[in-house]
């Protein structure tokens, strides 16, 4: 929880790239510091999960706004631990699976796409500035065709 991308205010995005593998084998041998012998649980990488979710909602999203669900997907929607943190984390927020709104957990990216290349072929703005920090509002992506044959 102290590592500083974390306190780093949105819009971010992450993943494997920076907390994968490599991110492990950094945190290693910081752990055997701390205690000889120590080593880092799945349960451990779980509870930074659901803690590092926590800990954003509680600076960047509370302070300005209330909510009353949180929608997860992706892997960690899989993950019977993350979610009941998450919910215990969150009293008074309730944590509901993508699926219940009648979108796959495992299909989130390939729904955004199609999403955003409906948009595009349409000639319409698809990004959100407030939340990607972009100077206002833009048609991603371009069509290209193949040309005659």
């Amino acid at each position: 929880m102290r590592d500083p991308y974390l306190k780093l205010a949105p819009p971010k995005s992450t993943g494997r790239e920076y907390y994968g593998q490599a991110y492990l084998k950094i945190l290693s041998p910081s752990a055997a510091t701390i205690a000889p012998g120590l080593t880092i649980s799945s349960a451990q990488l779980q509870s930074s999960t659901a803690l590092s979710v926590v800990d954003a909602l509680s600076r960047f999203v509370l302070p300005k706004t209330k909510i009353h669900q949180l929608i997860v997907s992706g892997g960690g929607a899989h993950n019977p631990l993350i979610l009941a943190q998450l919910s215990a984390a969150l009293p008074g927020i309730e944590v509901l699976l993508s699926s219940r709104l009648g979108i796959p957990e495992d299909a989130k990216e390939a729904l955004a796409f199609a999403l955003l290349a409906y948009e595009t072929f349409h000639r319409r703005p698809a990004n959100v500035p407030s939340a990607t920090g972009a100077r206002g509002p833009a048609i991603l992506g371009k069509i290209s065709y193949a040309p005659p044959r």
